[in-house]
């Protein structure tokens, strides 16, 4: 069984060398050269090739070759060879080329032509193993007939020499901690046993061959002897030299000889591409004499060939083959090969494709497995000019999907370098070469997702996105922080030097993706809180960037912060003391929010997470989703219009703002839906189609910015107000303010005279009100499912540089209610429809909220105190200019309509029964008779 085994690897695996009788090959003792490229071995050099080698290098060397003196080199080489013993540890001309060397740091004697052979151990606990590693000349392959299946290993050394390492092990592992000796000494009987076996058959093969080729070299010497054409039944058959290698085209050419006109023919020369360059690896083949070889490393090769005639023959042909490839190379740019591009849903990639030998109209391109390729021309994306030349240009998806990202790349450099994950785009270029045979090109591109900066500010601490990095980086984002704490510059600095810290991260993630090869336009920004506007008068100012893609906002302040509740938000107001710049420009309604874009205005693509915390009483009484802020950030400063929004409920603003509820950026709800909207087409929103128009009104004034005087006065009636609009009425005025939303009634604002009201953020949802001074009608009148509600606050007293500090008297929040609120000497609020909900300020936060229901009220006095209060029969809202008909805009449109078909039928009716009475007293009148006037 072992001897059987033993013959399958000999009979495998044997290895004989050939070199020139002058030198003998040797293998240092480093071992193969696991870098070495990995060389086929599916042709064998036989004994009668070798001799053919032999004699063909004979023939090159002579100036003046004479077949006597042919015959006589031959004759002496074969007497080396076979006759002449070898000198010890030598091979002699035949084994010259072949030696063992050393692997793995165990030493290995010779075994073809030696006695000796390795007697090492491996270690106290293994038996033995044997490795045969043989050198082959690059004049001559000597491998036969491999099974690539068994242990073994080909490879090809920088000067191409041949190295082949076939392994032959009896390896066991003892089971125990350690080996008897008597275990150890049976395996070294059983390794020296099948060394001697496998010794013998190398040797045994070894013989057989140097037999074989001496008698094929005493042959070819009596070839050459021979002093008369040859007779021949078959006729002369004409040489060609022909040369075809992967990738190029077929090429001919006639040597003008025939097989009856020499009696050996040794051709050599080299071949070279169009370029000029050595192709190595081409199969040359001389015709009519069925003989073939392959070009070396620097595209020489040598053929020979015996005929039937007496001359002796060398002819140098060398050979220029066209390139038959279609090569794709990529842009570069700044001296970087960009390779690889971002999905930022800007960026793409051309690609410059160049053909050689290649049928233009043949070329076909697959279809990437993610984005596609821009059509050049109807259904084709690559079209090659006349010249072979063409684009193809890649446009990556709307995101990569995580499984895709199976690759790494490096961007950045020195201390900032860090690996993103990338996902190999593969494609496939086919076409057909002018010699008809089908070929294909693939390249591959890397595509990425760009970098996602993680933006905080103070109002949501300094270590916003901590936890969130984390899992970000696990859903394989390239995620930054920056901003507050990190970036921005310290000290009372405005928003607008955030901005261009921000811009300057950006640029940076940008610059280490395209010096990486990474073609990219923009990135995404996730921003939290007071983050949310810097990063917006990036994007929205008088020179809006174009280098963002997505910007997340989360918690964000949009449109300004109106008060700050003392107990909850009292992180936020020492922040805000501390940075009275800021403070001024994130103040509702300030010139730096007032300077952002309007809707639709926008480059990038924008979504709005909101939160609200945890239920109050308007929640718990009222079975409503009414909750108006997230301890720091009202719903309806949060809310853009036209933009996305995804409400969050139980969370707060910032992590400790309201223990234990948790917090916007800490929420694993939260996490999921931004990496969500990171990786998948946003979500769209209807513009909000708020309109505020100041229907009637007498000394009524208004302005945007309410600390400056005049206020100018309305001329004429209807008229638009602008968002966060001041509207002020005089001493004997009055003002009623209409709500549409779409055209539909939404709500009402009525002002009796002396009364100042402030319009803040608004929302489909919810319109916030400050009332300076006097006496207000709210009403909301939602035609839609939608519920419409009133966030009022009274006496806000924010118009100082410290504004951050206060907080209202009292805070109305409306669940679609008719309620009627006055600022005079205390706060008298009536609930003429519907429940209202009421805050009053105990100086840091609120009392416990008190619920009003329909037909109620209340009158709160400075001190703090809550008293009943009847609603007046004749309130201000029943008299004067409020005692006219209901407005048009306040009946419900069903009634309009069927008030409207009811006129149409009633003019129907009177047209018809006017026609049926003059037909019926035609009918009725007697006929006139004669004489009859």
């Amino acid at each position: 069984m072992a001897r059987r085994r033993a013959l399958r690897w000999v009979w495998a695996a044997m290895v004989v060398a050939f070199c020139t009788p002058a030198a003998g090959q040797s293998i240092g003792c480093d071992g193969p050269n696991s870098a070495a490229p990995v060389v086929p071995c599916a042709e064998a050099n036989t004994p009668q090739q070798a001799a053919r080698s032999f004699l063909e290098r004979q023939l090159a060397a002579t100036l003046a070759p004479t077949a006597s003196a042919l015959a006589q080199a031959l004759e002496a080489h074969e007497f080396a060879v076979c006759k002449q013993p070898p000198e010890r540890n030598t091979y002699g001309p035949l084994y010259g080329a072949g030696r063992w060397g050393c692997e793995n740091g165990y030493a290995f004697r010779r075994l073809c032509g030696d006695n000796y052979y390795l007697e090492k151990e491996i270690d106290a606990d293994y038996g033995m193993v044997v490795v045969y590693h043989v050198v082959v000349s690059p004049g001559s392959w000597n491998v036969v007939a491999l099974d690539t299946s068994l242990s073994l290993t080909v490879t090809r050394s920088a000067v191409g020499d041949v190295k082949l390492t076939v392994f032959l092990s009896i390896r066991q592992k003892f089971p125990g901690a350690s080996a008897p000796s008597s275990y150890v000494e049976t395996l070294r009987s059983q390794y020296k046993g099948q060394a001697e076996i496998v010794k013998k058959e190398v040797l045994d093969y070894c013989k057989t061959y140097k037999e074989t080729y001496c008698q094929e070299l005493l042959a070819l010497a009596a070839l050459l002897m021979r002093s008369s054409a040859v007779a021949s039944s078959e006729p002369a058959q004409p040489f060609v030299v022909r040369a075809k290698a992967n990738g190029t085209l077929a090429v001919s050419m006639p040597l003008e000889l025939s097989s009856d006109a020499v009696s050996l023919l040794v051709v050599t020369g080299t071949v070279v591409d169009d370029r000029g360059l050595p192709v190595p690896d081409a199969e040359v083949t001389l015709t009519g004499a069925a003989t073939s070889t392959r070009t070396l490393l620097d595209g020489s090769y040598k053929l020979s060939a015996f005929g039937t005639g007496t001359a002796l023959m060398v002819r140098r042909i060398d050979l220029s083959v066209q390139r038959a490839t279609v090569d794709v190379g990529f842009p570069t740019s700044g001296g970087v090969t960009m390779t690889g591009v971002a999905a930022d849903g800007t960026s793409q990639l051309t690609l410059q494709v160049t053909s050689h030998g290649i049928r233009p109209e043949s070329v076909a391109v697959s279809t990437p497995i993610l984005g596609t390729f821009a059509r050049a021309s109807g259904s084709s994306p690559l079209v090659l000019d006349r010249n072979g030349s063409g684009t193809l240009v890649y446009i990556p998806p709307v995101a990569v999907p995580r499984e895709a990202l199976t690759e790494t790349v490096v961007v950045g450099s020195a201390s900032s370098a860090r690996s993103i994950a990338a996902a190999p785009v593969t494609f496939t270029v086919s076409y057909t070469d002018l010699d008809g045979a089908a070929r294909t090109t693939t390249a591959s591109i890397q595509l990425c997702r760009p970098p996602v900066l993680l933006v905080q500010s103070h109002l949501g601490g300094t270590a916003t996105w901590t936890k969130f990095l984390d899992y970000t980086r696990s859903q394989r984002f390239d995620a930054l922080v920056t901003g507050e704490g990190i970036s921005w510059a310290p000290g009372n600095v405005s928003l607008s030097e955030w901005a261009k810290d921000l811009a300057t991260r950006i640029a940076e993630a940008r610059a280490a993706y395209e010096t990486a090869g990474i073609r990219i336009a923009a990135v995404d920004v996730v921003a939290h809180s007071l983050a949310g506007v810097v990063a917006r008068s990036l994007l929205e100012g008088k020179d809006p960037r174009g280098d963002v893609r997505r910007l997340i906002l989360v918690g964000t302040p949009n449109h300004g912060l109106a008060w700050l509740d003392q107990e909850v938000g009292a992180p936020a107001v020492r922040w805000l003391a501390a940075h009275p710049i800021a403070a001024a420009e994130v103040r509702e309604a300030s010139t730096f929010l007032r300077a952002l874009a309007p809707t639709g205005a926008r480059k990038a693509e924008y979504v709005n997470l909101v939160g609200r915390r945890p239920s109050s009483l308007s929640a718990s009484r009222q079975g409503s989703a009414t909750v108006q802020d997230d301890g720091i950030v009202s719903a309806a400063s949060s809310h853009l219009d036209g933009v996305a929004e995804i409400r969050f409920d139980g969370v707060v603003h910032a992590p400790g703002l309201l223990d234990p509820a948790p917090a916007l950026t800490e929420s694993p709800d939260v996490w999921a839906r931004i990496v969500e909207l990171l990786t998948t087409v946003l979500p769209d929103a209807e513009p909000d189609k708020l309109e505020f128009s100041l229907r009637a009104g007498r000394q009524v004034s208004v302005t945007l910015t309410p600390q400056v005087t005049p206020w100018p006065a309305v001329a004429k009636f209807p008229s638009l107000l602008a968002p966060g609009v001041a509207v002020r009425t005089g001493d004997k005025g009055y003002a009623s303010i209409v709500i549409t939303r779409g055209g539909q009634a939404w709500g009402s604002v009525s002002l009796t005279a002396k009364t100042e009201v402030l319009f803040l953020a608004s929302s489909p949802a919810l319109v916030r009100i400050e009332i300076v001074a006097g006496s207000a009608r709210l009403r909301t009148q939602a035609a839609s499912a939608e519920p419409a509600d009133f966030e009022v606050t009274l006496d806000a007293v924010n118009r100082v540089a410290s504004w951050h500090t206060l907080q209202p008297d009292v805070r109305v929040l409306g669940v679609g209610t008719d309620v009627v609120a006055s600022r005079d000497e205390a706060v008298a609020l009536f609930a003429l429809d519907g429940p209202a909900i009421v805050e009053h300020s105990k100086g840091a936060g609120f009392f416990p909220a008190r619920l009003i229901e329909g037909g109620a009220g209340i009158r709160i006095r400075s001190g703090g105190s809550i008293e009943d209060e009847p609603i007046p029969s004749r309130g201000w809202w029943t008299t004067g200019p409020w005692r006219g008909p209901i407005p048009f805009f306040t009946f419900p449109i069903p009634v309009m309509v069927i008030s409207l078909l009811g006129l149409i039928a009633a003019a129907v009716y009177h047209v018809r029964a006017r026609r049926s009475f003059a037909a019926r007293m035609s009918r009725e009148r007697p006929p006139a008779g004669p004489g009859t006037p």
